[in-house]
């Protein structure tokens, strides 16, 4: 029983994110709607036409207003 040691534990960073190469190419984007959903529902609204897209960060028009949406 002395000898037994603790298992080490796993590393815990931060998890990469996938993002499409061709993501900034795109015209439109799909939104993911992270909420309570009714059977058969779609987790996604759109396609939305893209403002600006940046690394990180899109402008999205969503009925006509100016959205940023975080992409990671």
């Amino acid at each position: 029983m002395q000898q037994l040691q603790p298992k080490p534990i796993g590393s815990h960073g931060k998890p990469t994110v996938f993002v499409h190469y061709e993501l900034h190419k795109c015209t439109h984007v799909f939104v993911r709607r992270d909420s309570v959903r009714r059977p058969f529902q779609a987790p996604y609204d759109g396609p939305y036409p893209v403002v600006k897209p940046s690394d990180k960060l899109y402008k999205v028009n969503i009925f006509g207003k100016s959205t940023s949406i975080a992409i990671d």
